[in-house]
């Protein structure tokens, strides 16, 4: 899952527990210093690595955040870590850094599996101070300081780096600070600046929480999120009958209060002894429903308390229960659905006794409000007015559906747990999960706002500045819509009015790195080059510097870093137009997109290949096809000429061509031209969907007629050499990782043949049979999850999927907007089938998603009410020979009344193997990372775009 990286908490129970530490796993820090990468743009060297020290004691301002004409001022001490002493004229070094990607580093504790790493370097020409001698005996320390005086003020906003060099013996930091914008005021910031701010600072619960309000407060932000912050076990007393005893959580809110602070929250935390001993045991730290009427009295006093019947208290948004996955989802809940909604019920029914002015979240994130609201036939209707906000929780652009969704049920959304370490990513974040209809974003953490190196504390890192700044030029504005859609740069608009700002990028991979985004083939790290408009346009970097200009023009990063524009009183058009008309340079600048062959090869007549300039002028060049041995082509060179954002599909004659038996056909696409060079490598199949009637029984003789695809890894590398290649029985040394792929139809039926190479495979029970009930236990424990509830699942384990487009187009969904349709999730399948071996040596055939059917996921008791997923008349076959397993289905087309094969018609497939990980399309230009193409609907499948053509013989 997505999601799944969230820590799942032991307890996050009580005031102490919810006060001290159970909501959220210690905190990191930014790991700035820790890899010789980061160590190596400035020179740096380990603590201690040279038998000395440098510790950071104190600083002012609060992490070294400071406004403009503030001083700064840093006390640090020097430890000979060594046996001899230490004699030497230290020279203090002040420079201003910014931040600088290094690598992605597995990690199955941080979103989407990997953790960035990154580094400071030099952004400016450093200053060196000479101190006086220092002369220091083993084990001793000396105490330094500096601070900024009129000479060396380091006014130009952006982090800075205090770094310590002891000639002969190296250098390492002591400490950053920043020059940031202040915070808008109140009066002036408007919906944008206060409670219609977009970034939201994430609040660790083990932290000290005046500092991180002070914190929070001096970066700008406005809003707060605090998982599991007022809750009930906070104001309980022994009795749970006795009155409520607010004096603890009275001076919580008023943190928050006292600053101006905002706050959204996730009520969870049922007192210990309202949880039945057994819940306790089996991890689920769900009240039991005697106390439910209990429960909802803390709500409505606890929100008419702290967010009162004026709206002007510090509590604004709540939802129920971080991350209430189905078995063990985050801070210990393992309750079923129907649980679920009971308890929202009485948390919606009751926050708005408490408050009108309150907002009440959807389920986080998204697939929970499908599975436990809208499986129910009068979901839409019954709680669609209950979800005033949908939150999501660690959801990347291409699985983010709940803006659409909530356009159709009337409630906004917003991303409450987004990657956002770095400074590049974190903008890239506030504004592309934006963009993408989150009304507010929210860091997963805030490990990449601050480091430590000794007493000082927090230090600020280059992701704290850059959300200063963010949240600084946005004050007052709300997001508009991306300006360009067919090519780069990202151009973000926001605010329509008096003031309009732009925000500028050429890179968001950084957001998804294991997913396949728009402009993957791209990866921009090169400059663009903007008119200045006689002087009216302004520019400033991801951390607030301005941008000089130079003949009229400013050269700026087009890149994963972020740019500020803005032109006060000139028209949003005409500033839109100037920036996105700009000259990229230094950028790749065309794409390649081929699609597969759906005609067996001795008909083909000839190559196409889609050429898509993503760069913002005309570009003119030579495009290169080199084809596979097996191919002739009439000519491999083609001259182009391509306006801004133009694609142009080319078309190469084939002169001849000879089928090889494993259905490959790599191709190499170059493109060469004044603006630069491009390189694609290919493989293409031919995928045709032969006429026949074949006989299901786990033989394959018939299936002559078709041609197989083969999807593998690198364990069965192809081999093009061999003139019968027959991988299946010359590789038996793999063990997992091959599987081919085989469809035919007839006026009756679609049919469907898979051959997998898995050693290590297992069958799986019956959907159609299960018995949700025997997933629960009895008495105390009805509501709660006793058995591993994947085991029937049409997604999970060793089955096939199958998704179908065939239609012109869906409407479960509201349109994308005002972004491009292929960013966010998007609703490219029709209709999904998944098929098994069940443990009796028989098969089941399942239908997963249907032109009708909602985004749902079969969990035990989320099953849409009244759904029978075994298409009527369908057959299936599965049998295992060693290795391999045969799969074999007929999808009757009476299960597919819209579809009406015919030769020369072109579907859409998706198609996966969740047991082998293996996937149509993987590796292809086409495709790009969609949540909802196959099911589970957090996941990170491949889009519906691989093409495939009915023939008749």
């Amino acid at each position: 899952m997505i999601w799944r990286w969230l820590p799942r908490l032991a307890s996050a129970l009580g005031l102490a527990l919810a006060l001290c530490g159970a909501a959220h796993r210690a905190a990191r820090g930014a790991g700035l210093f820790d890899e010789p990468e980061q160590l190596e743009p400035l020179k740096l060297d380990r603590p201690a690595a040279q038998g000395w020290r440098a510790i950071a004691g104190a600083i002012k301002p609060l992490a070294g955040i400071a406004y403009p004409g503030e001083q700064v001022a840093i006390q640090f001490s020097v430890r000979n870590e060594g046996a001899a002493p230490i004699e030497t004229v230290p020279v203090l070094e002040v420079v201003r850094v910014a931040g600088r990607f290094v690598r992605f580093e597995p990690d199955p504790d941080a979103l989407g599996g990997v953790r960035e790493i990154s580094a400071l370097a030099p952004a400016g020409e450093p200053v060196r101070l000479d101190f006086p001698l220092l002369a220091l005996g083993p084990k001793n320390d000396a105490a330094l300081s500096w601070q900024t005086d009129p000479d060396h003020p380091f006014a130009e906003p952006g982090p800075y780096a205090l770094i310590l060099e002891l000639p002969r013996r190296g250098r390492q930091i002591i400490a950053t600070f920043a020059r940031v914008h202040p915070p808008a005021a109140d009066g002036a910031a408007g919906a944008g600046g206060g409670a219609g701010s977009a970034l939201v600072y994430p609040l660790d619960l083990q932290g000290p929480l005046a500092r991180q309000l002070d914190l929070a407060k001096r970066l700008g932000f406005r809003w707060v999120r605090a998982n599991g912050m007022p809750n009930w076990a906070a104001a309980s007393q022994p009795n749970l009958a006795s009155p409520f005893d607010w004096s603890r959580l009275d001076a919580w809110i008023e943190e928050f209060r006292s600053r101006g602070l905002r706050l959204i929250s996730s009520l969870a935390g049922s007192p210990r002894q309202a949880v039945t001993p057994a819940n306790w045991q089996a991890g689920n730290y769900v009240h039991d429903p005697q106390h439910d009427e209990r429960f909802g009295d803390f709500v409505e006093e606890a929100v008419a308390r702290y967010c009162g019947a004026d709206g002007r208290g510090p509590l604004q948004i709540i939802d129920f229960w971080h991350e209430p996955w189905e078995g063990g989802g985050a801070a210990g809940w393992k309750s079923d659905a129907p649980r679920y909604r009971a308890l929202y019920a009485i948390v919606s029914d009751r926050a708005r006794k408490g408050s009108r002015r309150i907002t009440v979240g959807g389920t986080s994130s998204m697939t929970n409000t499908y599975d436990k609201f809208l499986s129910l036939r009068d979901g839409e209707a019954a709680w669609g007015p209950r979800l005033g906000v949908l939150t999501d929780r660690g959801v990347p652009p291409y699985a983010c559906f709940g803006p659409r969704a909530g356009r159709k049920l009337i409630a906004t959304s917003m991303e409450l747990a987004a990657r956002g370490g770095s400074a590049d990513t974190l903008v890239a974040a506030a504004t592309h999960l934006t963009a993408a209809g989150q009304r507010k974003v929210c860091p997963v953490n805030a490990d990449g706002f601050f480091w430590e190196n000794g007493p000082a504390g927090p230090l600020c890192a280059p992701a704290a500045v850059a959300a200063g700044a963010f949240l600084h030029f946005t004050a007052g504005l709300d997001f508009e819509r991306i300006v360009v859609h067919d090519r780069l740069p990202w151009l973000y608009q926001w605010g329509g009015g008096q003031r309009v700002l732009f925000i500028l990028a050429g890179d968001r991979h950084r957001l998804t790195p294991n997913a396949v985004a728009p402009f993957d083939q791209i990866r921009a790290d090169g400059t663009i080059r903007i008119e200045t408009m006689d002087g009216r346009l302004q520019a400033w970097d991801q951390y607030g510097a301005p941008y000089a200009a130079e003949g009229g023009q400013f050269r700026l990063p087009c890149s994963a870093a972020a740019v500020y524009l803005e032109a006060p009183g000139v028209p949003a058009p005409m500033v839109a137009q100037t920036a996105a008309d700009g000259r990229i340079e230094g950028v790749t600048p065309v794409e390649f997109f081929a699609d597969d062959f759906t005609v067996p090869l001795p008909r083909l007549k000839a190559i196409e290949v889609e050429v898509h300039n993503v760069l913002t002028h005309q570009i003119h060049g030579t495009v290169t096809v080199v084809p596979p041995s097996s191919i002739g082509l009439q000519e491999t060179m083609v001259a182009v000429s391509l306006g801004a954002g133009a694609t142009r599909t080319l078309s190469l004659p084939v002169t001849w061509a000879k089928p090889h038996p494993a259905n490959a056909y790599p191709f190499t696409f170059r493109f060469t031209g004044a603006a630069g060079r491009a390189e694609r490598a290919e493989e293409l199949h031919v995928h045709t969907i032969a006429r026949g009637t074949p006989t299901l029984d786990g033989g394959l003789t018939d299936w002559a007629a078709s041609i197989p695809v083969l999807l593998r890894t690198e364990e069965a590398p192809l081999n093009l050499a061999e003139a019968a290649w027959r991988p299946w029985e010359t590789r038996k040394d793999v063990a997992r990782g091959m599987a081919e792929l085989s469809l035919m139809w007839d006026e009756t039926h679609l049919y469907l043949a898979v051959r997998e190479r898995a050693r290590d495979w297992k069958p799986k029970p019956r959907l159609s049979t299960r018995r949700d009930d025997d997933y629960f236990g009895a008495d105390d424990l009805a509501h709660t999850y006793v058995k591993d509830l994947w085991d029937a699942l049409p997604y999970a384990g060793h089955c096939v999927q199958i998704g179908l487009r065939y239609l012109p187009f869906r409407a479960r969904l509201a349109p994308a907007g005002v972004v491009p349709a292929r960013m966010v999730a998007d609703d490219d399948t029709d209709t999904e089938y998944a098929l098994w071996g069940t443990p009796d040596g028989g098969a089941e055939l399942w239908r997963s998603a249907a032109p009708e059917l909602g985004f749902f996921n079969f969990l035990p008791r989320c099953m849409p009410e009244g759904y029978s997923g075994v298409p009527k008349g369908a057959q299936a076959v599965v049998k295992r020979q060693g290795d391999d397993t045969i799969y074999e289905a007929a999808i009757p087309l009476a299960d597919l009344p819209d579809l009406q094969p015919a030769p020369g018609k072109v579907i859409h497939i998706a198609f996966a193997l969740p047991g082998s990980g293996l996937e149509l399309g993987a590796g292809r230009s086409r495709p790009r990372s969609n949540s909802l193409t196959l099911r589970p609907t957090w996941g990170c499948r491949l889009s519906n775009d691989i093409r495939w053509g009915f023939i008749r013989d």
